[in-house]
């Protein structure tokens, strides 16, 4: 009896060998992950992160010390998943997907021109007649000593919403400079990240001025940094997630916070919908070549765009 029961354990134990190998073999000694948000339909295939060479390694940190070399306020370190890594493909990864899906979004019918313009056409207008002297020197801290906003700094952890942070910090700052200092919120990226529909989430945006139109359209709450408790809204995104964060740590399982919720926080003194902030108008600025009469040609070059529009 004993040795039957011995017999079957040893018959088991091979059996978990076999089945080890097996998997890491298949897998081809590849990091493989699964993404899944909100476009769970659009993300239905693995991520896969071919691991960096030698040479590849050797590329990154050499970065990474030249930057330390010639700075000290922060300290750069090595990113594992750094882009000179290869990749599974332009098109063969949900990433990919999920970034030409938002590009459909923004080029197709559902997105007329108008729309992804704002009030850009109109503002043109008005800068054609104005006659401005621009100074070689602008420092937007001296001033305006008086906004907060513009002395703070956010810290994105490693979601991709530099774009999000970047127009709520904008906001913020626009909203002070308008009151002369007597309006002073924090707008919440946080909140453009999980509620703005069309701009991008965790994963960038393909047209700046969305998340300006959603302000414009929608409105934006408050919300201060992770873990600070200011707003309606803070940041949910921790900076500490590693060194630096992978994106499969962006599924839907481990971060619920994605997902749109129209409530603010506990210590927050307002309801929701008391607490959004909108635009009047929103435009974007470029070099004087564009025109009111290049915006043709601009609104056919949206049709193709490839890539971010700063």
């Amino acid at each position: 009896m004993i040795c039957v029961i011995c017999c079957g354990l040893l018959l088991l134990f091979i059996i978990l060998i076999a089945t080890s190998a097996e998997t890491w073999f298949s897998s081809g000694g590849v990091d493989r992950t699964t993404d899944y948000d909100d476009g769970e339909e659009l993300l239905e295939h693995e991520i896969v992160y071919v691991k960096h060479t030698s040479a590849d390694e050797r590329y990154h940190r050499a970065i990474v010390n030249d930057v330390n070399r010639k700075q000290g306020s922060w300290k750069a370190v090595y990113n594992k998943y750094a882009s000179k890594s290869q990749s599974s493909g332009l098109l063969s990864d949900p990433e990919s997907q999920k970034v030409f899906y938002i590009r459909n979004i923004v080029t197709n019918e559902n997105s007329t021109f108008s729309e992804l313009m704002g009030d850009t056409i109109l503002q043109q207008k008005k800068l054609a007649k104005m006659d401005i002297d621009l100074p070689k020197r602008f420092d937007a801290r001296e001033k305006w000593p008086f906004c907060e906003s513009v002395h703070r700094v956010m810290n994105q952890g490693g979601c991709g919403s530099c774009y999000a942070v970047a127009a709520a910090a904008v906001i913020s700052d626009r909203i002070c400079i308008s009151s002369n200092g007597i309006e002073q919120p924090f707008i919440s990226a946080q909140d453009l990240i999980s509620c703005c529909p069309n701009c991008g989430g965790c994963h960038g945006t393909v047209w700046a001025l969305l998340s300006f139109n959603y302000w414009r359209d929608h409105g934006i709450v408050s919300g201060g940094a992770y873990g600070s408790f200011e707003g309606c809204k803070p940041y949910a995104q921790k900076p500490n997630c590693g060194s630096p964060c992978s994106i499969d740590i962006y599924s839907k399982k481990d971060h619920d916070h994605m997902k749109c919720r129209r409530q603010c926080q506990n210590h927050f003194n307002k309801e929701y919908d008391d607490d959004l902030h909108r635009a009047k108008s929103v435009y974007w600025v470029k070099v004087n070549k564009v025109t009111v009469g290049n915006m043709d040609m601009l609104k056919a070059a949206l049709n193709v765009t490839i890539g971010n529009f700063d």
